[in-house]
């Protein structure tokens, strides 16, 4: 099976690599356009993660020049994510984008003081990526690309997990399964072990059921 292909344009190629603190690539700047196999786009999956995390530490510790940076590290991954996604998840990752940029303005002029502010609109970016991941792995699964379903649903439940984290919930003993297997199926889904449909259409729909669940705890965009 060949292997889809995530197209990213090379301004926002270079913002992913090395994003200024103090500034962000305009759209309008020139570049290429980069195809990256989605393989291995799919092993950065986590990145936003890291970054979103690594952004409310900083402003934690008063680095509110870090704190942005990482912001804007992480809005690169969901304009690409945007970029490749399903018409249905588009939205929410393109206002996650603009959310996440205004946001990292705001910590550096420090007209953003709350780290509730920061938390809340991390929560509804982790959410938006969990609803890409699962909707491309429907997708997937549906033709039967069994590897990039399963990345996809790993890297769904992965960020819905964060997202529930974000909300300062805790993740319940029921959730955490779901998670678990989130990770175990999409694992034999990449390996193409212990695959049997009908069991991969349950693991499906009870991670698609967990996102929704979360979204009830995600504070509305406003």
């Amino acid at each position: 099976m060949v292997s889809s292909r995530i197209v990213l344009c090379g301004c926002v190629l270079t913002s992913l690599v090395a994003v200024t603190a103090w500034g962000q690539s305009s759209d309008n700047s020139p570049g290429r356009k980069i195809s990256v196999n989605e393989e291995l786009w799919l092993q950065l999956s986590d990145e936003p993660g890291r970054h979103l995390q690594a952004a409310r530490d900083q402003f934690f510790n008063n680095d509110r020049t870090g704190s942005a940076w990482h912001m804007r590290k992480a809005a690169v991954y969901l304009k690409i994510s945007a970029d490749n996604s399903s018409a249905k998840t588009e939205h929410n990752l393109r206002y996650s984008v603009k959310e996440l940029e205004s946001l990292a303005r705001g910590v550096e002029s420090r007209n953003v003081t709350s780290i509730n502010t920061l938390e809340h609109a991390f929560s509804r970016a982790e959410h938006a990526l969990a609803q890409h991941h699962y909707a491309l792995a429907n997708e997937s699964w549906a033709k039967r690309e069994s590897r990039i379903a399963g990345y996809r649903l790993r890297a769904a439940g992965n960020a819905s997990e964060r997202a529930a984290r974000w909300t300062g919930h805790e993740v319940q003993d029921g959730a955490s399964a779901v998670y678990r297997g989130s990770r175990t199926l999409g694992g034999n889904l990449i390996e193409g072990t212990g695959i049997v449909v009908e069991e991969v259409g349950k693991g499906f729909k009870a991670v698609g059921n967990q996102i929704e669940r979360v979204g009830d705890l995600v504070k509305p965009r406003e």
